[in-house]
């Protein structure tokens, strides 16, 4: 027996009620809706595949209900009475061409020689004209080991390393200014005082840097003026997200600062304060601070 179509003839997308558009909170817009649709041409006959994928949104096709937004991605399927229903979901940025970057701090601990504690030479092995608790250097002045057993210098007897504490940054935000991206991949190895690499401040909410943020008072002074940039932009990924691109990122930080011999400066128009107190040891390329005076306070 053949079937009898009554009703809408759904010859066209027909939006489901119940859609919702949700916002990350950083600016990231999704929806996730259902369309239904006849599968079949206008003249009833059943339709190819061409057809059917013809009525499909495709990726970066506009969100009729919000220009904003742009497919992302879709899928398809067909019922027993020819109705094809299509699931898309859309995705876009609330306001401007860029969201909030929403990042996350990662404190560890890592084993470093014991000869680039800051306080090595002042209290703890001393130098090759002044050795302290049994230390013995090598003839070119640099670190051998603690060879005394005899109490009370046997305190730091075989110790040739310790723990260090170390912080760094992981983030990611979404952007249709494709130049950003360039501009951070420019940025690559390169320093910041202020966590600016050629797009939004990368800090996002950290280091107190963006005002107004719940739960984040009090805690802008971890990043402190130094001659050398304690921020190192150490790694940058990005994807494809509708018309938009996920750009992800790697910062490391140094409590000294990055010595700028070594590493360049992201702007040289940013400023380069001049700290006194700050120590000359420079990390040598490592990003743990040795001791833990540089820990952000408690949240507040």
């Amino acid at each position: 027996m053949a079937r009898v179509n009554k009703g809408k003839s759904l010859s066209t997308l027909e939006l489901q009620p119940g859609w919702v558009i949700e916002d990350d909170g950083f600016g990231l817009l999704t929806a996730s809706v259902v369309y239904k649709t006849s599968h079949g041409t206008s003249t009833g006959t059943p339709a190819t595949g061409a057809e059917a994928l013809g009525k499909t949104p495709q990726r970066g096709d506009p969100f009729p209900q919000d220009g904003r937004m742009h497919c992302h991605r879709a899928s398809s399927s067909l019922d027993a009475n020819g109705i094809q229903t299509i699931s898309v979901d859309y995705v876009g940025i609330a306001k401007g061409n860029t969201t909030i970057p929403n990042v996350s701090g990662r404190f560890s601990s890592n084993q470093e020689p014991i000869s680039t504690h800051p306080k090595f030479v002042s209290d703890i092995g001393g130098n090759a004209s002044t050795p302290k608790n049994g230390a013995v250097f090598n003839d070119d002045g640099s670190f051998k080991r603690f060879a005394n057993s005899t109490p009370p210098l046997d305190q730091f007897y075989g110790v040739t390393s310790y723990l260090a504490c170390g912080f760094g940054i992981t983030g990611h935000f979404y952007t249709s200014d494709f130049g950003i991206l360039s501009a951070m991949k420019e940025s690559l190895g390169t320093t910041s005082s202020t966590g600016n690499f050629g797009g939004p401040n990368l800090l996002g909410d950290f280091g107190g840097l963006s005002t107004g943020q719940p739960g984040w008072t009090g805690y802008g002074n971890w990043i402190t003026p130094r001659e050398d940039d304690q921020l190192l932009l150490s790694g940058v990924q990005a994807e494809y997200f509708g018309k938009l691109i996920k750009i992800s990122y790697d910062i490391m930080y140094s409590q000294d600062g990055w010595n700028g011999s070594i590493y360049g400066r992201r702007s040289l128009n940013e400023s380069k304060p001049k700290d006194s107190k700050a120590s000359t040891w420079k990390g040598k390329g490592s990003y743990y601070q040795h001791g833990t005076s540089f820990m952000p306070k408690t949240l507040g």
